[in-house]
């Protein structure tokens, strides 16, 4: 399970691989010394056991040599030597003189032979390894044999062969090995389950716990066991992760607002209209768009890398360095209001500066920030401020200089109008006059015309007038005068009803139509004469209205002969009418344009003003009929007792193209 978690060297397992390889080297080694203490011991057993058969020998011979027997005469001692090599541990016993002739031995065939080992070897050693055929390899055990005379005579051998003893050795090392297999194998399963179970399982939990905070899940790890040294671990680490937690979220959270306060800083910074920009050894290394905005830069990477001297004029370049080594030598922010600079294209530039510290990790530390501000218009500004004030001074001191002559002006202007109030009073008694004078005159015509009027009839109607064309001329001559003179004395009183307010309408419903053709047909003579036509637009399509007919009638006879006076010859008059809805109310808009001169903009305002008459067209036919100065002033006067306005409008006075003239008129539609 470790190595699911990526461990290049993973202890537990190494201690628990040392832990078995000791485990199996003190068996090993156990068994190594016992087997060698067992090879020992048993050697040294059999060692003893051939010496103790050897003095039993000894004693035998010794005893029977003392009675005067020689030691070559014992009878039956081969047979006691059989008898000591029955037990399969010893290969023979043996008894040699001292000239090394075996005189007695466990196999007969050998006595009287020569025992080949000499007898100072045997002397030599207690135990002595040698090669003997048939035996082969074996150890011998002798002892010497003395007389009554303490004379050694001969020496007593035994023999007993290695292989006994390796034989023995091998099946008690099986053994052993075997014991030692089985409880190094339960050994290793007992370490191995206390390892699964007490060690590596929580600590496999542990691991994986801590490679998910390592992700960033923090999660608290389960506890195995809670009475172990690793789960009180995994316990304390349970509670630091709850804390890290907690800080972790505060710190996301702080992170998240952290960032969202960088992005709307960034915007700010690359919103704002004033300069930043970051320095490192005199370059560039960082500037917002209002600064390449100030020094007209296209791209950012025009700049960065250039010196920031660069842009200031020589002879200042000196002190701004001293001033910024200062700034980053003391940590003190520096002021400029006013810096004059040049910009890409090197034209003239002034910045208000502020230099301060920018201690970053991103282009290393005491960076110089500087914040710039355009103010080259602000300095032009003061600039032309002084120059104006400079000016308002003079002007002062001329004001100063002209106070009297303006006090003495405004006596006089007190004077005036005083005098044109007293020309107002006069005026309006003139214009009552006016009034009573035209009231008198046109009451004193109305008679003498009616008269003349009857007498011009009688007189056409006379045969002699009528034989003579020189009289009928002067009849018809006298007719046309009288009648001009009763039309302009109609006109008086109508006007003055209306300034006197006392204009009486009898209107009556009728339709646009039933009064402007029948008045076309009237005017058709003067069309004539100048070979005008009139188009008509809309008006069969204009509903019922109420108003004065024959009142309106006037008003709209005065109008369409004033555009019939100033219409060039062969031109057009067009009348169109239109509804229209003007604060939430209906009107009728009838429009009446011709292709005369036109109005100055000077006289357009003068038109409705009474007896204001325009001089006549300078080309084309003039009417037989001369303008009163009445005419438009009427029409005004009777289209606003209607509830309506009248209005005219013109490109201008211009005889030669002949732009024309618009007369408009509104009137109310009454449901």
């Amino acid at each position: 399970m470790l190595e699911k978690i990526k461990i290049k060297k993973p202890i537990l397992h190494i201690s628990l691989y040392i832990l078995c390889i000791a485990m199996f080297a003190q068996f090993s080694l156990s068994l190594i010394l016992n087997v060698v203490g067992y090879y020992f011991d048993m050697k040294e057993t059999i060692r003893k056991t051939g010496e103790s058969k050897i003095d039993k020998i000894n004693n035998f011979i010794e005893r029977i040599v003392s009675l005067g027997v020689p030691i070559n005469e014992i009878a039956q001692l081969n047979q006691e030597l059989e008898k000591e090599v029955k037990d399969d541990v010893f290969q023979f016993f043996t008894v040699v003189d001292e000239n090394n002739n075996i005189l007695y031995h466990s196999d007969p065939i050998v006595v009287g032979t020569k025992f080949p080992i000499e007898q100072n070897k045997l002397e030599a050693k207690r135990e002595l390894k040698v090669t003997i055929f048939p035996y082969n390899d074996v150890f011998l055990i002798s002892k010497p044999i003395y007389d009554y005379k303490k004379t050694k005579v001969g020496f007593i051998i035994a023999a007993y062969s290695p292989n006994i003893i390796y034989k023995k050795v091998f099946w008690v090392f099986l053994r052993a090995s075997f014991a030692s297999f089985i409880t190094g194998i339960f050994g290793i399963a007992l370490i191995v389950y206390f390892y699964k179970k007490q060690i590596q399982k929580p600590l496999t939990t542990l691991l994986e716990g801590l490679e998910k905070f390592k992700e960033g899940k923090f999660e608290e790890i389960p506890i195995v066991d809670e009475d172990t040294e690793i789960s009180a671990i995994i316990s304390s680490i349970n509670n630091m992760v709850t804390t890290l937690k907690k800080t972790f979220i505060e710190k996301e959270t702080l992170l998240n607002k952290l960032k969202n306060e960088e992005e709307k800083l960034r915007k700010i910074i690359e919103k704002t209209e004033m300069g930043i920009a970051v320095i490192k050894n005199d370059k560039f290394v960082f500037a917002n768009p209002g600064f390449l905005k100030i020094l007209k830069i296209d791209y950012t990477y025009h700049l960065i890398g250039k010196s920031i001297y660069d842009f200031f004029s020589p002879s200042e370049r000196f002190y701004f360095r001293e001033a910024f080594n200062e700034v980053l030598e003391t940590g003190q922010k520096k002021t400029f209001d006013t810096v004059k600079m040049y910009d890409a294209q090197n034209n003239e530039i002034f910045c208000s500066l502020e230099a301060s510290i920018l201690e970053t990790s991103e282009w290393g530390k005491k960076l110089l920030n500087l914040t710039f501000q355009d103010i080259t218009e602000k300095v032009y500004f003061m600039e032309e401020l002084k120059s104006k004030n400079k000016e308002l001074e003079q002007l002062i001191e001329k004001y100063k200089s002209t106070q009297l002559a303006l006090q003495i002006a405004n006596e006089k202007l007190e004077n005036a109008l005083t005098a044109v109030e007293k020309a107002n009073e006069e005026l309006k008694k003139i214009d009552n006059m006016k009034d009573v004078f035209f009231s008198t005159i046109t009451h004193e015509l109305k008679t003498p015309l009616s008269l003349i009027h009857g007498y011009i009839s009688i007189l056409k109607s006379d045969s002699n007038v009528k034989a003579s064309n020189m009289t009928l001329d002067i009849v018809n001559a006298i007719e046309r005068g009288a009648k001009r003179l009763t039309s302009l004395t109609e006109e008086i009183m109508e006007l003055m009803k209306i300034r006197s307010g006392k204009l009486v309408l009898n209107p009556t419903l009728t339709y646009l139509k039933f009064i402007i053709n029948p008045l076309i047909n009237e005017l058709d003579p003067l069309l004539k004469s100048k070979n005008l036509h009139i188009e008509l637009y809309n008006i069969e399509q204009m509903p019922m209205i109420s108003l004065d007919t024959k009142k309106f009638e006037t008003a709209l006879r005065n109008i369409i002969v004033n555009s019939i006076k100033y219409c060039k010859e062969n031109g057009k008059i067009i009348i169109n009418a239109t509804q229209e809805n003007i604060d939430d109310k209906k009107f009728i808009k009838i429009a009446i344009s011709d292709e005369g001169c036109g109005i100055s903009p000077f006289n357009i305002e003068k038109i409705f003003t009474e007896f204001f008459t325009l001089p006549p067209p300078q080309s084309g036919k003039e009417l037989p009929i001369r303008g009163t100065g009445l005419g438009l002033s009427i029409a005004k006067g009777i289209i606003e007792a209607h509830g309506g306005k009248i209005w005219a409008e013109s490109p201008g006075y211009d005889p030669e193209n002949n732009p024309g003239t618009t007369f408009f008129i509104t009137i109310p539609i009454i449901d």
